[in-house]
C-alpha cells in the first residue's frame, strides 16, 4: 500500500494507508485492490492500479425528496419505510503511478460486479456514492446511471447519489 498514490485526492490516498486496515479489522467497510493482471514472485512486486471501498448504509428518505423522486428511488409511491438498505462505494481511487493501466469507468464496474455478488446475498436497494460538488465527479456518477438526490444539502455536505440495482435480475438467478 505504500507504493500507493494519490495527489489530486489526498483523502483516498490517506485512507488507503492510515484507515483501510482499522475498517476491515472493526468490520465497518471491505477494501479492494485492483493490481495489475501478472503472476508475480514477491509481495512487492504488486502493482496496485485502483482500489474501492465497499460498506453498508441506511440511506434515509428526507421529508425534502418529491413523490416522483421517492418512487424512484424506493420503488413505492409512499413507502411505509423511510430508510432504505444501500452498498456504499466509500473510496474510489486511482494510482497516479499507473493511472494509464485503468480507467475511472473500469474500476467503478469491478466495485459493481463485488456489490452485485453482495446483492445476491444481502438485499441492498442500490448504490450510494457521496461525493465534494466538483462537476467532473457529478458527470462521472451521472454517466453511471446514479441518480443525484436532490435534497437540502447545507454548505459543505457531500452530494449523494444512488444507482438503484435491479432486483429482477436478483430474482431471475434463482
Amino acid at each position: 500500500m505504500s507504493n500507493f498514490l494519490c495527489e489530486k485526492k489526498q483523502d483516498i490516498d490517506y485512507f488507503l494507508k492510515k484507515q483501510a486496515i482499522r475498517y476491515e479489522i472493526q468490520g465497518l467497510a471491505r477494501t479492494y485492490f485492483v493490481i495489475e493482471d501478472k503472476t508475480f514472485d514477491h509481495i512487492s512486486e504488486i502493482k496496485i492500479l485502483g482500489y474501492f471501498t465497499l460498506s453498508q448504509k441506511t440511506l434515509n428518505i428526507d421529508k425534502g425528496i418529491s413523490k416522483t423522486k421517492i418512487k424512484k428511488l424506493t420503488g413505492f409511491s409512499n413507502p411505509r419505510e423511510k430508510n432504505i438498505p444501500v452498498f456504499l462505494i466509500g473510496q474510489l481511487g486511482k494510482n497516479d503511478k499507473f493511472r494509464s493501466k485503468i480507467s475511472g469507468d473500469e474500476l467503478i464496474e469491478k466495485a459493481h460486479f463485488k456489490i452485485k455478488e453482495g446483492q445476491e446475498k444481502i438485499a441492498g436497494r442500490g448504490i450510494l456514492v457521496e461525493c465534494k460538488n466538483i462537476p467532473y465527479l457529478r458527470n462521472f456518477y451521472e454517466k453511471h446511471n446514479y441518480i443525484f438526490i436532490d435534497k437540502e444539502y447545507k454548505k459543505g455536505d457531500l452530494l449523494q447519489y444512488l444507482k438503484i440495482l435491479n432486483p429482477e435480475d436478483i430474482i431471475e438467478k434463482r
